[in-house]
């Protein structure tokens, strides 16, 4: 199993076990005193659980267990402005997605889901949550992207091909997502304008080994790495730019880079030599 432990950010200061399980999953809320944590025990029980625990400098509580048994998803979260949570449950043998207010009360499930495992991320403005599911035993292709008004409980289907992960921009203007293009040798970015309604393919691209493994763990990155600038104007990922769209084997390809993309369209520009890269957070106001 996994170990989730707190240390304080101290030379030779102690640390201490908050929970064992596999996987664990976990988000902060916004003062730091309390984790939204999805785990499995292990053991012949399986006992997984979608909780809420308190952490203080002397104690440690689980302080309420929202699901048992499956939960097909990873990572639960809080929305950015710290008044609703969001996470996966199983009701009656179907999958929902489930926000309730910030300390659990008051569930709603706000969209059934199909049969397989799910990722979902809040937008920045907190007024949208962007889901998909992909099917059990495959590569996790996630079968496009749904966005789901939290005013108004009402989804919508906003991309219909293939992706592997999706990312929202700060200004929750922009959704950028990785397409897989059917039986292409290569990685696609895209980006939806939630304005306008409207998708836009970008670049071609081969993904990194660290970057196919965020991929997997989109959901669990998006509350702490970022992709996007501060400002909106571009994202970043490693890999080799492609130049149209390849069919068959590539043979040799450059050295990877990292690379920052315009969401206007405009040409990517190389930073340097690199498997994988994130931007840092913008100075707080």
């Amino acid at each position: 199993g996994l170990s989730l432990v707190v240390a304080e950010i101290k030379e030779k200061s102690p640390v201490r076990l908050v929970l064992t399980g596999a996987p664990v999953y976990y988000d902060w809320n916004r003062t730091g005193d309390k984790l939204l944590v999805h785990t499995n025990s292990g053991g012949s029980s399986r006992n997984e659980r979608v909780m809420l625990m308190n952490i203080t400098e002397g104690s440690q509580d689980v302080e309420k267990v929202f699901s048992h048994g499956r939960a097909p998803f990873k990572a639960p979260c809080w929305s950015p402005d710290g008044k609703h949570i969001a996470y996966i449950a199983n009701q009656n043998a179907e999958a929902y997605v489930v926000v309730a207010d910030s300390g659990g009360g008051n569930p709603h499930s706000m969209a059934s889901l199909p049969v397989g495992e799910n990722a979902l991320v809040w937008s920045p403005d907190s007024r949208h949550i962007a889901y998909s599911t992909a099917s059990i035993g495959g590569d996790l292709v996630f079968g496009g992207i749904k966005l789901l008004d939290i005013e108004t409980q009402e989804s919508k289907r906003i991309v219909t091909n293939p992706v592997q992960a999706f990312f929202f921009s700060p200004d929750a203007h922009y959704l950028a997502y990785v397409a897989v293009p059917p039986e292409m040798p290569f990685y696609q970015w895209s980006v939806f304008d939630l304005k306008t309604g409207k998708a836009r393919k970008l670049e071609n691209f081969l993904a990194t080994q660290d970057e196919s493994v965020a991929y997997h763990y989109f959901d669990q990155l998006a509350l702490s790495h970022a992709i996007w600038s501060p400002d909106s104007r571009e994202f970043v990922y490693a890999g080799v730019r492609l130049v149209g769209e390849p069919h068959g084997p590539l043979g040799p390809t450059p050295e990877p880079n990292l690379w920052a993309v315009p969401v206007d369209g405009s040409k990517s520009r190389s930073i340097g030599p690199g498997t994988i890269g994130f931007y840092s957070p913008a100075n707080p106001q």
